[in-house]
């Protein structure tokens, strides 16, 4: 994504592309059928209204989910050189619930370590998941560049079998 300005235009191809992916069919079924990591950039070039605007976005695409106990679920890790499991998979078992949970995510403020925030996302958000028929998806959003290695982890994770990583630049 180029910028984070309007980023309601950019909830539905993203939720398309979420269901779409290894032949997922956008259906009442794809909508019920995942589980949805955020990991968000809080580093200190991001800044507070830029961050609103990711936690906007976030609420927008989980939206476009059924979340319930059975269905979707939505997770979310903030991230500087250090992390922060905002809520898990288990947390909240509600739309409603998750979106108060989004809506009260307080911005860190710090460097940025992508590389180890994805390491600690899949070991301790995907992790302890039960394997089951919900696919597993980690959206990644940062302003840029991170300090540390991030192709290492991400190919970590998905070789794992853990989570499909969609990345988003343009806070």
């Amino acid at each position: 994504m180029p910028t984070w300005f309007g980023t309601t235009k950019y909830v539905k191809p993203l939720v398309q592309k979420l269901c779409s992916h290894e032949q997922m069919l956008c259906s009442k079924t794809c909508y019920n059928s995942v589980n949805i990591g955020f990991l968000i950039d809080g580093s200190s070039s991001v800044g507070d209204s830029n961050f609103r605007l990711v936690l906007e976005f976030i609420s927008n695409v989980a939206k476009a989910f059924e979340i319930s106990d059975i269905g979707s679920k939505i997770a979310a890790v903030q991230f500087t050189y250090d992390q922060r499991t905002e809520f898990s998979f288990t947390d909240y078992t509600t739309k409603e619930k998750v979106l108060s949970a989004i809506r009260n995510i307080r911005y860190m403020s710090g460097g940025t370590a992508t590389g180890d925030a994805i390491s600690f996302t899949t070991r301790n958000v995907f992790g302890p998941m039960k394997d089951g028929p919900n696919k597993n998806f980690l959206i990644v959003l940062t302003d840029g560049q991170s300090y540390d290695d991030v192709r290492g982890p991400a190919a970590a994770a998905q070789k794992a079998g853990k989570c499909s990583i969609f990345k988003c630049n343009g806070i």
